[in-house]
């Protein structure tokens, strides 16, 4: 499996039979641009243009952008509903946090996730994770000290920030990664613009962080 960030809240997952998985893809309105992508299947966690911009996707892919379970492509898609802010979503809303399953692997993906925390009933649901995305930059989502309190609660095996302030982009109210490192009290391992997912990535106990070099258009 081949992981790829291409920028904003937009992960791109492609499996050892060649099928294409992509998440959140965003309007170049944002100030950085998608690099070209096909999908077999494309999912979106809300409906803003930093993440639901479905015709910037080529290929023909299967759209899943509500709750439900799906299977596409060989990934398997899980779907938890949650909120895009701290008030039940009474300020912005719905949003999706997708669990993808594929080759052994279970990846979280978590939107614009703006929780205090996680409930019960997600954690139970989203169960065991070994890569989770989670927004760090704050402001439409849960900030650095946020994410690390998600993190804790969660306890994946990898830790990957996404959602946060990078060249370019116009998007001026969101943070660095700075904070959501200092809060967990680590710093991240290495930077790969790729990321061919391996088990011996995993640490043995606790959780890894891996900062990604995003794949947008230069």
């Amino acid at each position: 499996m081949i992981i790829s960030w291409l920028g904003q809240a937009c992960v791109s997952i492609k499996s050892k039979e060649g099928k294409i998985l992509v998440i959140d893809p965003y309007a170049s309105s944002i100030g950085i641009t998608m690099p070209a992508v096909t999908a077999d299947a494309l999912l979106v966690t809300h409906a803003h243009r930093d993440h639901n911009n479905v015709a910037g996707v080529g290929g023909k892919p299967f759209l899943i952008q509500e709750p439900g379970e799906y299977e596409v492509g060989g990934f398997f898609v899980e779907v938890v509903s949650s909120f895009h802010d701290d008030k039940e979503g009474g300020e912005r809303g719905e949003n999706l946090i997708y669990v993808i399953s594929n080759e052994g692997f279970r990846i979280a993906h978590f939107g614009d996730f703006g929780q205090n925390e996680l409930s019960p009933a997600q954690l139970e649901a989203l169960g065991q994770i070994d890569i989770a995305f989670i927004p760090v930059g704050g402001f439409y989502t849960i900030n650095g000290a946020g994410a690390a309190k998600l993190v804790h609660q969660l306890e994946p095996k990898v830790a990957v920030p996404m959602h946060y302030q990078i060249p370019g982009l116009t998007i001026k109210e969101l943070a660095g990664p700075e904070a959501f490192f200092d809060a967990l009290g680590m710093q991240a391992e290495g930077a790969k613009e790729t990321w061919n997912v391996k088990v011996t990535d995993f640490p043995q106990e606790g959780t890894r962080v891996m900062q990604m070099v995003p794949l947008h258009a230069k």
